[in-house]
């Protein structure tokens, strides 16, 4: 594509740019004109070899749902090419951070694994059939802050009932040697790999444990009976020597932040940010309000004069403190002037608010059933948030139990409230029944 600002395809996608190109597709940056939302396109040439790998890619990803695994919003096709569009995600490969970085931490290795496990472990259960990514290498894991997702799932496969699938795909150094050998299609091709990635990674620590140690050899033995059964195990196994290295009451980094996100603009995430922020601060827990969304309402409480300017920057109002900057500010106040809880207020953006990676998440939702395609869509893009917390404001409560039924989840509700920095018996009662019942 030359000129790409000048090409527009479908009526929808503005092309913006080459973010990459391959033996067999490239892939495009571009901004859906309506949505004025960021896309990756895809493309192959329906002559290519391989096309008919590329349709099954998208059949694929259509049918998955997972935080970590870009969401496929559409596929098209022209005379030339077929197209893939899907969620573009922002970051590095693992391949660019580690170049990058000469020392890395052990914490951060095992974080990341059990990251990569939960990722397989959803796609390994998959019902009828389990899907293996079969390719995991470097290059195809992005980390963005917190958070990890793999992309380029041109090889994954189901494993049917036959199971049988003897063709020679993956990468050399990461896939299992039985892979290599055209071995019948596993789900223990993946966790060769994860185990090759954890190897890779551990060359950069100064002094590598000896339990990780352990736990690299095990995952990347030949034989695969003596490699770990799922997962799940792999999972179990990076847990407890994380927990042995960091305490219990340190396990990472994201402790102690509660990310709050609403469905749509005007759900009411910034009230209820502030007013669980006041009500940790008066049960004696440390916390502080930090506005990720660049929402005007922070400005509304400036202007208002609802908060007062305190030491280090942070704006108090009775039992509420918070740093009210403004997206692309300084974020210095928020886990570094505190040792207590960070409450995260992203309002509408989902997706800031998944790639922040915090320990639990605040799902807003409007009181009203006509904002029910809002609340659906949002929640299918968070429900494999770790720890979600579903609230329906406005104090409707048939209409939580509706949600609940739609969600398949339990919807709290949250009472009418003219005053965030007030807290009220309700709202105490509300907080105290939430996080009691996380525990």
């Amino acid at each position: 594509m030359r000129n790409t600002e000048q090409i527009v395809l479908f009526g929808k996608y503005r092309i913006l740019g080459l973010l990459g190109e391959g033996a067999s597709s490239q892939i495009f940056l571009a901004e859906h004109l309506k949505l004025k939302t960021s896309r990756a396109v895809k493309r192959i040439s329906k002559s290519h070899p391989l096309q008919s790998q590329f349709r099954l890619e998208a059949n694929l990803l259509k049918s998955l749902s997972h935080p970590s695994i870009p969401i496929i919003y559409d596929t098209e096709e022209d005379d030339l090419y077929f197209y893939i569009i899907e969620e573009y995600v922002q970051g590095e490969s693992l391949q660019e951070y580690l170049l990058c970085h000469d020392n890395i931490s052990q914490e951060y290795i095992m974080q990341l694994g059990i990251r990569l496990c939960d990722i397989f472990i959803y796609l390994h259960g998959r019902k009828p059939f389990p899907v293996i990514y079969r390719d995991l290498k470097p290059e195809h894991i992005i980390v963005y802050g917190n958070s990890v997702k793999i992309v380029d799932f041109g090889i994954a496969s189901y494993i049917t009932s036959q199971g049988k699938d003897f063709r020679q795909y993956g990468t050399i150094g990461y896939a299992a040697p039985e892979q290599c050998g055209g071995g019948m299609t596993s789900p223990s091709f993946d966790l060769y790999a994860l185990g090759q990635i954890l190897k890779k990674m551990s060359k950069k620590l100064p002094e590598c444990s000896g339990a990780l140690e352990r736990i690299i050899r095990k995952s990347t033995e030949k034989n695969t009976k003596k490699r770990y059964s799922s997962a799940l195990e792999f999972k179990k196994a990076l847990e407890k020597e994380l927990e042995r290295l960091v305490g219990s009451s340190k396990k990472t980094h994201l402790s102690n932040q509660i990310a709050v996100a609403g469905a749509k603009p005007g759900a009411g995430s910034t009230h209820i940010a502030i007013a669980l922020t006041s009500y940790l601060n008066r049960s004696g827990n440390d916390s502080i309000y930090c506005a990720k969304s660049g929402s005007d309402i922070v400005k509304l409480l400036l202007r208002g004069q609802y908060v007062k300017e305190g030491q280090n920057e942070i704006f108090e109002n009775g039992y509420f403190k918070g740093i009210l900057q403004m997206v692309g500010q300084s974020e210095s106040g928020i886990g570094q002037q505190s040792n207590g809880i960070g409450v995260l207020d992203f309002g509408a953006d989902l997706d800031g608010c998944l790639a922040e990676g915090t320990d639990c998440t605040m799902f807003v939702i409007g009181g009203s059933l006509w904002e029910a395609e809002y609340a659906l869509a949002s929640f299918q893009k968070l429900k494999h948030t770790k720890n979600l917390i579903i609230i329906c404001n406005y104090n409707h409560k048939q209409i939580c139990k509706k949600y609940a039924a739609m969600f398949e989840k339990k919807v709290y509700c949250f009472p009418f409230d003219r005053n965030p920095f007030v807290v009220t018996k309700k709202k105490r009662r509300l907080f105290e029944k939430i996080l009691h019942e996380r525990r």
